[in-house]
């Protein structure tokens, strides 16, 4: 059961794990006695013993509740970060509301916590009335245990995230109009330091010219963005994006391009290899890499099943080469095929053809009548030539 956990790789999966163990605490303990008074195997029973040892432990009963507070936290974080959209100044605002409900976890115990101090009975050490427990429960304000564990989580959490504290990724904040101030004259100032050192930054794309009107127009971006701060910040930005016609902030585009452009999750480049291994399966041994780049763009960055028109594709495929609808009638290689060319011509296009054939047999069903009289016939040299 502890490597099963310990297996589990995603946060969001960790949690279930633990969940569905909390649930079945009681059912498992019932098994792993039942296998201890039952069964004949040294190593189902050597086995069982520490199982059961473990879920008995009033301890392990505890930290279990723990985990899955913790993990409800992190869950909903990791979520966050799974979505594609997510823009790189909101990143750190995600990671400060995650630091915040660790941390209150260290004053008062999370809503699973909560419930394991409801069930457990101190006297008669009888978790839910069904469960006896080993070992003596701390009181949560005394547990020092618990209180440096979501110390260093809470740590952790500070120090993996920490590049978003220092430059250059912290300039990008810049951007996040709903930390803006709102009088005019702190807004006047805000961020012209930023800016100015993200034009620096990215040099190499932005000449000297483009960075100093950048500089000016983050004045004019300010005012006319402060206006639509009801609408989310990658509504606002795309949208500004998209106005062709407006100059007056030609140059400052060029860094918001920048921003929208640096993704802060990994989870779309992790559904792009699941969906290569879709592909390039071991039963496709000789799918050649251009091959395998075009039906990822395909997947990657087509439209879906439904709104998907095949008719220019197959279009396409049938112009760029010979294919069934275009072929030489069959010839007997006799020696009166050899010396005629009448049969030897490209037949562009068969459905015609085939039309007007069945119409000159009086439609449809005479020409399946005649097609069964044949079928029916012995072959002879002049069958090919009876439906003509």
């Amino acid at each position: 059961m502890h490597t099963e956990i310990k297996a589990v790789r995603w946060a969001s999966s960790k949690s279930r794990a633990l969940k569905a163990v909390c649930q079945d605490l009681h059912i498992t303990a019932s098994h792993m006695e039942e296998i201890l008074n039952k069964s004949k195997r040294a190593d189902e029973v050597g086995q069982a013993k520490v199982i059961l040892g473990d879920l008995t432990q009033v301890k392990f009963v505890k930290y279990i509740h723990l985990m899955l507070d913790v993990l409800g936290a992190i869950s909903a974080t990791s979520k966050l970060f799974q979505v594609k959209d997510l823009m790189i100044f909101e990143v750190k605002a995600a990671m400060d509301t995650l630091f915040s409900k660790i941390h209150a976890m260290r004053q008062e115990p999370g809503e699973n916590l909560s419930v394991f101090y409801e069930k457990y009975d101190v006297e008669t050490k009888m978790f839910d009335g069904r469960l006896a427990l080993k070992g003596n429960l701390i009181p949560f304000k005394d547990d020092k245990d618990v209180s440096t564990l979501l110390e260093k989580i809470g740590n952790y959490v500070l120090k993996r995230f920490s590049d978003f504290d220092i430059p250059p990724l912290s300039h990008f904040k810049v951007f996040d109009f709903w930390a803006w101030p709102h009088r005019l004259t702190e807004l006047s100032l805000f961020g012209n330091s930023d800016i100015k050192s993200l034009c620096q930054l990215f040099s190499g794309v932005i000449s000297d010219e483009e960075s100093k009107n950048a500089q000016e127009e983050w004045q004019t971006l300010k005012v006319q963005v402060s206006f639509q701060k009801d609408n989310h910040p990658l509504i606002v930005y795309c949208d500004l994006l998209k106005r062709q016609q407006d100059d007056s902030l030609r140059n400052i585009k060029v860094l918001i391009e920048i921003m929208l452009t640096i993704s802060s999750s990994s989870a779309a480049c992790e559904r792009v290899f699941s969906q290569m291994n879709i592909i390039k399966s071991p039963l496709r041994s000789k799918l050649t890499q251009e091959n395998l780049q075009n039906q990822m763009q395909i997947v990657v960055n087509g439209v879906s099943i439904k709104e998907f028109d095949p008719r220019p594709s197959v279009i396409y495929w049938l112009k760029s080469g010979n294919r069934h609808l275009t072929h030489k009638l069959p010839v007997k290689a006799t020696s009166e095929a050899v010396a005629t060319h009448s049969q030897d011509r490209d037949v562009t296009n068969v459905r015609p053809l085939l039309q007007d054939l069945v119409k000159s047999l009086g439609g449809e069903e005479a020409a399946r009548a005649k097609l069964k009289e044949m079928a029916s016939s012995e072959p002879s040299g002049s069958d090919q030539c009876r439906l003509m």
